[in-house]
């Protein structure tokens, strides 16, 4: 879709998911007022009849807002209003910074595990599990296109689980599961910081080559690539300017 400009400059319109315009809408609400700290939003029938948009659509834009600190889900309860603050960059790298220690921890635990998991996951993958993560992989390539930050979130853990599973060792799925649990706030703030995915989605694709061809030393390289540009980015964030 295209406008025409005064100037007669032909400018591309960008799409905005609707998920992302549900979530803005929800969030300018908070920001303005209209929903107080601590205040149950509506029932979500009623938040869905109101913007006038799918459940499933209303869901994906809640966990969206759960992730970015602006509300809690409760099981059972609702949704709450958790913070009325608007989450800029300044806010994000705020953020950055006070979790900074334990990223750094959570992520000297991944480079030093997960390039080998890679190594065994190449070699003891089978073809269907080899064939289940580049249908991950290409996931996350369309989940980029869409902008959509949970859907990343969801997915970048989505991949690096495939290959823990495919390490066959209950006691690295274990690890796995703990780390996710620690690394959930982290991964979709890093994604929102970021201006895009393409690095990531480059670095996943070479992942998932080496794996799927079965190249355990290639797949360990191509691992231990991405945690250290991952680390970087973290060091890149949290460093006063």
């Amino acid at each position: 879709m295209i406008v025409l400009l005064s100037d007669n400059i032909m400018k591309q319109i960008k799409r905005i998911p609707v998920t992302k315009q549900i979530s803005d809408s929800i969030k300018d609400s908070i920001i303005k007022g209209q929903f107080k700290v601590g205040e149950k939003l509506p029932a979500e029938k009623n938040l869905c009849d109101l913007l006038g948009v799918s459940r499933s659509s209303l869901r994906e834009a809640m966990k969206e807002l759960q992730a970015q600190g602006y509300i809690e889900l409760r099981v059972g309860r609702g949704a709450f209003v958790s913070d009325d603050k608007p989450h800029d960059y300044e806010s994000l790298k705020q953020w950055f910074r006070k979790a900074a220690p334990t990223l750094e921890e959570y992520t000297q635990v991944r480079v030093t595990l997960e390039p080998q998991i890679a190594y065994l996951a190449a070699l003891n993958g089978t073809l269907e599990e080899k064939e289940k993560l580049s249908k991950i992989h290409e996931s996350f390539v369309e989940a980029e296109k869409e902008k959509n930050t949970s859907k990343l979130a969801s997915i970048d853990e989505e991949f690096h689980t495939q290959i823990f599973d495919m390490a066959k060792n209950s006691v690295f799925y274990q690890i796995n599961e703990f780390l996710n649990v620690g690394l959930r706030p982290y991964r979709i703030r890093s994604i929102a910081f970021k201006a895009d995915s393409q690095n990531t989605i480059e670095e996943h694709y070479s992942i998932c080559e080496a794996i799927n061809n079965g190249d355990g030393e290639m797949a360990k390289v191509a691992m231990e690539r991405h945690l250290n540009k991952s680390k970087s980015e973290i060091q890149d964030i949290t460093k006063e300017t």
